[in-house]
């Protein structure tokens, strides 16, 4: 999406691992990220109003695992950093 390089970079600023995923194709989320000792799966839109594609659709009701993330530019992923930085353990 048209936000990945801008929230990758942010991302990287604040000491999140990043591992671009979205060459995978089928539906697979953008990214893998890692921060704090735990992995996530991060799906990245331009906005609120940005949809799944089908593929991506089909990956998420079949994935057994939990739910990606889903960052709508740079904000939403700072402000995923900002909690997951101020949680204890």
């Amino acid at each position: 999406d048209a936000t990945q390089e801008e929230i990758v970079i942010c991302l990287r600023l604040v000491g999140v691992s990043v591992q671009l995923l979205h060459t995978v194709g089928q539906g697979c989320p953008d990214a893998a990220i890692g921060y704090r000792g735990k992995t996530y799966l991060v799906e990245f839109k331009a906005d609120e109003t940005s949809r799944y594609t089908p593929d991506q659709l089909q990956w998420r009701e079949t994935w057994q695992g939990e739910t990606p993330l889903r960052f709508n530019g740079p904000g939403d992923a700072m402000a995923w950093a900002a909690q997951i930085g101020a949680q204890k353990g």
